[in-house]
């Protein structure tokens, strides 16, 4: 299963949101240059305009799904995280302490083909998705490896938006929900 598939329902779940954001964008190593362009794309045309974008894409391109979602006038954010460790049961366990804490009845744990990623359905103003990111930048323990990757959440603080890679250009296949709650 593709994340596409759970964002589709979970949108339809909800029911409010009318409008989510995907980019597609070009990757530079070590740079502070966010070179994308975005696109606000109604709900019931998701899967339709990710499938044109992702057959125009050149190889050193990708898609990403953004946190940012509208409800009418009004904008929320989804809770997303990349974690930096490949250790499944501590991603499991960040994951359903994250659920706890913000009250979510949903969540997707994703593999990337390099990463895992975390897709918390719950809808978080702007302020709330701040501290959240703050918020995960603390799961990273002192003496341990990084469980968040924190690059990750410094580039994506300096954009107002969390952005997670839906196409994958070296294997299509490898991104895919591993487990769902």
């Amino acid at each position: 299963m593709h994340p596409i598939d759970f964002i589709e329902s979970l949108v339809a779940d909800e029911g409010r949101i009318t409008e989510v954001q995907i980019s597609v964008y070009r990757y530079h190593p070590q740079s502070l240059l966010d070179d994308r362009t975005t696109y606000r794309v109604p709900v019931n045309k998701l899967r339709a305009t990710y499938e044109r974008l992702a057959q125009q894409l050149s190889e050193q391109e990708d898609i990403a799904f953004h946190s940012v979602v509208r409800m009418g006038k009004t904008k929320r954010h989804f809770g997303l995280l990349d974690f930096q460790i490949a250790d499944a049961k501590r991603v499991e366990e960040v994951a359903e302490l994250l659920m706890s804490e913000n009250r979510a009845r949903r969540a997707a744990l994703v593999h990337s083909g390099r990463s895992y990623h975390l897709y918390l359905g719950v809808l978080l103003s702007h302020a709330a998705w701040v501290k959240f990111m703050g918020r995960i930048l603390l799961l990273n323990a002192r003496e341990e490896p990084p469980t968040v990757d924190p690059r990750w959440v410094g580039h994506r603080l300096m954009g107002g938006y969390g952005a997670l890679r839906w196409s994958a250009n070296v294997r299509p296949d490898l991104l895919r929900v591993v487990r769902q709650w």
